[in-house]
């Protein structure tokens, strides 16, 4: 998005009235939260605590901070990036001393981690299984660059022990990488003792986790990929089917239009009765700012086997002493 666009960009959302700015003196807060987005998966490790919240998604600002210093620091653009420009100067400003976020990808995380290497702790909570590592690597020859070059952490809190293994392996800096599990597992069974929700032990046979294929094709240039990627589904509704199995499976996606396109893409390759059984097992995770379902999480648990290709909910499961199988029958 060139200069002109941001600008213009701005100016309309202002005057809509869906960004607010703010001429308040900022004061020192002890953590950045990068990310509002991810926050609610933060909000009981960070309860009581002193932080303030910023937008890294450019689409997702919501409240601007405004003094003479940030003015003067968007006007140098230092780093090459207007928002990038602002953030830093924000932070500069407030002075924290943690920055942290549960988008553990963000490579605007990845910049403010580089800019403040040495001033600023900074520290990234594991959010999925990082298998982009290995594709950017496959898309290096087709794209003529590696996003793996922009990765960087300071401090690192990962599901286990095989991160520090696949950051050595594709050469990602980083200071300490520790091993705490998953978080958003931490909240599911935290909600479902708090609400006192029973689990049903092995009352579904099989758990299918949707892992929303979109376009692999086209985005990670593999032939065939999408076709192979749901012979997988179809293969397991035939057997299900034909072994009369109890069957649930997991929509990925709860966003209005993200749900639209994952279930048009299960009917693109399924047929017209394989279409309508998917149908009558699908349930839809029920996440919203206020309120965590955890649909997800609770059909897994009351699964005997999960399935999926690549969904970071099977190592979840494994944690939890159950059964995975990761069914891949992509070509790579």
């Amino acid at each position: 998005m060139n200069k002109l666009r941001i600008f213009i960009f701005i100016i309309l959302k202002i005057l809509t009235f869906k960004i607010k700015i703010s001429f308040k003196k900022l004061k020192h807060h002890k953590i950045i939260v990068l990310d509002t987005e991810s926050f609610r998966d933060m909000k009981n490790i960070l309860k009581d605590e002193d932080y303030l919240k910023i937008d890294t998604r450019f689409n997702d600002i919501k409240k601007i901070y405004l003094d003479l210093s940030i003015l003067f620091s968007i006007y140098k653009n230092e780093y090459g990036n207007i928002y990038t420009s602002y953030l830093v100067e924000l932070i500069k400003i407030v002075n924290p001393n943690l920055i942290i976020t549960f988008t553990d990808n963000s490579h605007k995380f990845f910049q403010i981690s580089k800019i403040f290497k040495g001033k600023i702790r900074t520290m990234a909570i594991q959010n999925g299984s990082r298998y982009e590592l290995n594709l950017n690597n496959h898309l290096e020859k087709f794209l003529k660059k590696n996003d793996n070059k922009l990765w960087y952490f300071d401090i690192y809190l990962s599901f286990g022990d095989y991160e520090a293994h696949q950051f050595k392996k594709f050469n990602i800096p980083y200071n300490k990488c520790i091993p705490v599990g998953s978080l958003r597992l931490s909240n599911a069974l935290r909600f479902f003792n708090q609400e006192n929700i029973a689990i049903r032990k092995n009352y579904y046979d099989i758990c299918i986790i949707s892992d929303a294929v979109l376009k692999i094709d086209e985005k990670y240039k593999i032939e065939d990929a999408d076709k192979n990627f749901f012979k997988m589904t179809k293969n397991i509704l035939r057997f299900c089917k034909e072994n009369n199995l109890k069957l649930v499976i997991c929509a990925k996606r709860n966003i209005e239009n993200e749900r639209d396109n994952e279930i048009k893409n299960y009917k693109k390759y399924l047929s017209e009765e394989e279409f309508a059984y998917f149908k009558e097992n699908l349930f839809f995770p029920l996440r919203s700012e206020n309120y965590d379902n955890y649909n997800s999480y609770l059909k897994m648990m009351e699964s005997k086997l999960t399935i999926a290709c690549y969904s970071t909910m099977l190592r979840e499961n494994i944690a939890l002493g159950k059964k995975s199988l990761s069914y891949n029958t992509i070509p790579t």
